[in-house]
């Protein structure tokens, strides 16, 4: 019978045993230089003129991300390719295609939005009549209906790549230069002379025209040397691929500089990560243990970086997670898991050096990978995982040389409960101790701080709703972390 009680006593003792954090605060990882960001991809949604779009570039604004990306996704050709038909020189009138209306709708509209901020391009989508294909698709007239084939063809119609190269050199002096002249000699004014700090070669190569990496690298070459005669001060980035541990080989090619031509940069390369969960009932377990899969790569990646290239950076402009279960449906609390797999993600690729992580992406809807939307989609408002992006900007996000944030030793409280401390500089030149607490599963959990004293806890769970803000309580010597709940606590005194 004691053996009984004794037994009882000890599983209530260790049900109710408070965890502890303890930070070596002296003991130094890295000094942080990555930046969180996020990516906006051409959709209808994200013109300014939608239901949503004023909401949605204030949104952007609001975040005040460094090197956020915009990619002209190819679903919606006439809204991410300047050029949809080939030019008709011989003619007596000399046509030309030329069109980037809706593509300055989207791009001047982010630019201003990102005002102050440095971002890059991914105007991704080629036009399809420069591939040697049997037959182009055709195009509805109405830009908001999806073309999913739009993409044809893995081999250039241009044997040499010029074509290919002009294109993307008319669309930077477009941008950056007020405009240029068209190839039947036209001169095509847009009055733009925008600062473009970053420009990305194209995306997720090995899937989308399914490019070998020795033809993407000759590609590359020739379209960076035409576009950094517009942009001489940009940093080019390459590979963009769909999922790097499939490929190394694309890695270790492309970051070999003598498969270049002299003075092609090599500033940056990017690569994407998504979590794939397809069951309901297991959506949190799945999406960190597929993300501890894609970190336990790093190191494989950071070593044929290192070895190969070590100036050239790497950003992870795409992490997100997927669910397409329309039958099943996105639960409130899927948007705070994904946010915590997001701030989990960013601060151990933090410790891994990695310069930027980019949250997939701003505007999602049904039909177009609603999962990885940041806001929603009839409102515009912001949801779990954009206020989870915006307070990890708030409070460890590198500002491309403005800031030092390093990352300190940090002891571990339990398997479902992630931390990591901080020594943050102010502006003032004074060190402030942070802690980030991410909480992977459905349990709330009550966290000892080891020498906290009085704090503050600015978190975002699902107890707040699927489109709060984050909410700030005062703390002394310990912290409660809710299901699923991403938390800065700040402490009080140095």
């Amino acid at each position: 019978m004691w053996s009984i009680v004794i037994t009882i006593v000890l599983i209530v003792s260790a049900s109710y045993a408070q965890l502890l954090v303890r930070t070596h605060w002296h003991d130094v990882v890295i000094k942080s230089r990555t930046i969180p960001t996020f990516q906006i991809v051409t959709n209808p949604l994200i013109l300014p003129s939608s239901k949503i779009g004023k909401k949605v570039y204030q949104n952007i604004k609001e975040l005040e991300a460094d090197w956020s990306r915009f990619a002209g996704w190819f679903p919606y050709p006439r809204m991410s390719v300047a050029e949809l038909y080939p030019p008709n020189c011989s003619s007596v009138d000399k046509k030309t295609s030329w069109d980037f209306k809706l593509l300055d709708e989207q791009i001047v509209s982010f630019l201003e939005a990102t005002r102050g901020h440095p971002s890059h391009f991914s105007i991704s989508t080629q036009p399809a009549w420069m591939f040697k294909v049997d037959k182009l698709v055709d195009i509805p007239q109405d830009f908001k209906s999806p073309v999913w084939n739009y993409l044809q063809g893995t081999q250039l119609v241009d044997d040499s790549i010029q074509q290919l190269a002009d294109y993307y050199g008319r669309v930077a002096a477009w941008y950056s230069h007020g405009g240029f002249v068209d190839e039947c000699g036209t001169l095509q004014k847009s009055n733009h002379f925008y600062n473009v700090p970053g420009f990305e070669i194209f995306n997720e190569i090995e899937t989308e025209h399914q490019f070998k990496v020795e033809y993407y690298t000759k590609v590359y070459d020739k379209v960076v040397a035409k576009v950094k005669k517009y942009l001489p001060n940009a940093e080019f980035i390459g590979l963009s691929l769909t999922d790097p541990r499939k490929n190394f080989d694309y890695m270790s090619y492309f970051l070999n500089s003598s498969n270049h031509d002299a003075n092609i940069p090599l500033d940056w390369i990017s690569y994407h990560f998504y979590s794939l969960p397809d069951s309901k009932s297991t959506l949190a377990k799945q999406m960190f243990q597929q993300a501890d899969d894609f970190l336990s790569y790093i190191p494989i990646f950071e070593k044929i970086r290192s070895s190969l290239s070590p100036t050239t950076k790497t950003t992870i402009n795409e992490l997100g997670t997927i669910f397409e279960k329309p039958e099943i449906g996105l639960s409130d609390d899927f948007w705070i898991m994904s946010g915590a797999q997001f701030a989990y993600c960013f601060a151990k690729l933090s410790a891994f050096g990695i310069e930027a992580v980019g949250m997939s992406q701003m505007v999602g809807f049904p039909g177009q990978y609603p999962s990885v939307s940041m806001v929603n989609w009839e409102t515009g408002v912001g949801n779990s995982r954009y206020y989870v992006l915006k307070m990890i900007i708030k409070h460890v996000g590198l500002k491309m040389g403005a800031q030092d944030v390093v990352l300190v030793s940090t002891e571990q409280p339990c398997s479902s409960v992630f931390v990591q401390s901080y020594l943050v500089a102010t502006k003032g030149g004074e060190w402030v101790k942070k802690t980030l607490f991410v909480n992977k599963g459905e349990e709330k959990q009550n966290i000892k701080v080891d020498g906290l004293g009085d704090g503050r806890f600015e978190y975002v769970d699902g107890s707040l709703g699927p489109f709060s803000d984050s909410k700030t309580v005062s703390v002394k010597d310990s912290v409660e972390v809710g299901p699923y709940c991403v938390g800065f606590l700040v402490y009080d005194v140095l």
